[in-house]
């Protein structure tokens, strides 16, 4: 079941009960956004919460944390806000996502603030790629409204 926050339309990651280091009392499992300074939270399924909370062994403490972020994975959050951010006036004025990207200096301006960070290049190759496989997708369901059209006229 994929959760997404309601003001990111992200997927959310789920965090596992476990117990708390600050307090040492335990709670339940629960999905926060994926992006970085975002606040959302939400429950975790109700399977998960009906699990019972028990404090892990020491020895295998280490099973249920999770690998923290890397600083290429924070960076992709920044990339991901930032072009956000620079697209926020364009996106108010009903601008499609792809035409903000391709016909404006939004990518020039994500160079200039992002380029040098590590992982920004692919960040940049993946977006293109789901931009192409958008265009060729629209095309497809233009062609396929085309050709319905052109059958209607024929009968």
């Amino acid at each position: 079941m994929s959760v997404k926050c309601p003001i990111h339309d992200f997927e959310m990651r789920l965090i596992p009960a476990g117990i708390s280091k600050k307090t040492g009392k335990p709670y339940k499992a629960f999905y926060v956004c994926s992006v970085e300074g975002c606040q959302e939270k939400g429950p975790a399924p109700e399977i998960e919460e009906k699990q019972p909370v028990v404090a892990p062994l020491a020895s295998t403490a280490a099973t249920f944390i999770e690998e923290p972020m890397k600083k290429k994975d924070w960076n992709r959050k920044d990339f991901t806000e930032g072009l956000r951010a620079l697209t926020f006036e364009h996106r108010k004025e009903d601008m499609h996502p792809i035409q903000v990207w391709e016909s404006t200096e939004v990518k020039n301006w994500m160079r200039a603030l992002y380029g040098d960070y590590e992982g920004y290049e692919d960040w940049e190759e993946e977006l293109e790629a789901r931009i192409s496989k958008l265009k060729n997708k629209e095309q497809k369901m233009k062609e396929d409204v085309d050709s319905l059209l052109g059958e209607e006229d024929v009968a």
